[in-house]
C-alpha cells in the first residue's frame, strides 16, 4: 500500500488515492490540471471538426456547381486533369460535382480553374484550422477557449 505525506508533514497508508500528496515539501496533483484538459478537448474538438470538413466539406465553383474539397477528393480530381493534359486528342473531361451530377464536356482550360479553385479552398480550411489551434495555444483562460469558435 502507497505510503504519502500529509499536508502536516505526517506518512498516511491510502486505499483510495487522493487528489495530491506532498512528497519532500512539494505538492503533487494527482490530476492534471482543469485548464490543459480543456484545451486539449478543444484541440480534439479543432481536428474532429477539420476531419468532417475533410470528408465531406464543399466549394462553390465559378461553373455554378458544388465540388468537394477534401485531400482525396482533389487528389483524385488533380490526377484526372494531370492524365487528361498527358492526352493530346483529349481536350475536355467530366467532372462529377458534389450532389453527385456529371456536367461533361468541360474544356481542359475550364477544369484546371476547378481544381484551383478546390485546393483554394482546401488550403484555407486547413489554414483556418492552424489558425485556430494557435488561438488555443495562445489562450490563457476556459473563457478565451469557450470564445473560439470551431467551425468550417
Amino acid at each position: 500500500m502507497p505510503v504519502f505525506i500529509s499536508p502536516e508533514g505526517r506518512p498516511e497508508r491510502h486505499t483510495i488515492k487522493p487528489e495530491g500528496y506532498f512528497t519532500r515539501d512539494e505538492w503533487i496533483d494527482a490530476h492534471p490540471d482543469v485548464f490543459e484538459r480543456y484545451r486539449a478537448r478543444k484541440l480534439k474538438e479543432i481536428s474532429a471538426a477539420y476531419s468532417q470538413f475533410d470528408a465531406t466539406g464543399t466549394t462553390m465553383t465559378s461553373l455554378g456547381f458544388p465540388i468537394q474539397v477534401g485531400q482525396s477528393h482533389c487528389a483524385n480530381f488533380d490526377r484526372a486533369v494531370r492524365f487528361a493534359e498527358m492526352n493530346p486528342e483529349q481536350t475536355a473531361i467530366y467532372i462529377t460535382d458534389a450532389n453527385n451530377v456529371t456536367h461533361l464536356e468541360i474544356p481542359l482550360t475550364t477544369a484546371r480553374q476547378v481544381l484551383t479553385e478546390q485546393h483554394l479552398a482546401a488550403r484555407l480550411a486547413h489554414g483556418k484550422k492552424q489558425s485556430l489551434r494557435a488561438q488555443v495555444m495562445d489562450a490563457e483562460t476556459v473563457e478565451e477557449l469557450d470564445d473560439i469558435e470551431v467551425g468550417f
